[in-house]
């Protein structure tokens, strides 16, 4: 009986296992989906709001009670410091 019961163990113990590296290997899945490249319109809309002309309080994306202004985006220019004094 106490074998038995260490071998029940050792089977719950690789099914945990290969059950934390399925939820792992589903969690990599949809993370590269979210890493994906931009189409070449996406990156247009992006060189537009980051080096784009406009005045800085120009709200170029909102949701719900959040928005983004052209001032925030063109922090993540090339080369630019991020400022959160702004």
């Amino acid at each position: 009986k106490e074998s038995q019961g260490r071998s029940t163990l050792r089977v719950n113990e690789l099914l945990a296992a290969k059950e934390k590296a399925d939820k792992e290997r589903e969690a990599k899945e949809a993370a590269s989906k979210l890493m994906r490249r931009l189409t070449p319109e996406e990156q247009e809309i992006v060189t537009n709001a980051t080096e784009g002309i406009g005045p800085d309080g120009e709200i170029l994306a909102r949701e719900g009670a959040d928005s983004v202004q052209r001032a925030s985006m063109q922090t993540l220019r090339r080369g630019q410091w991020l400022n959160d004094e702004r």
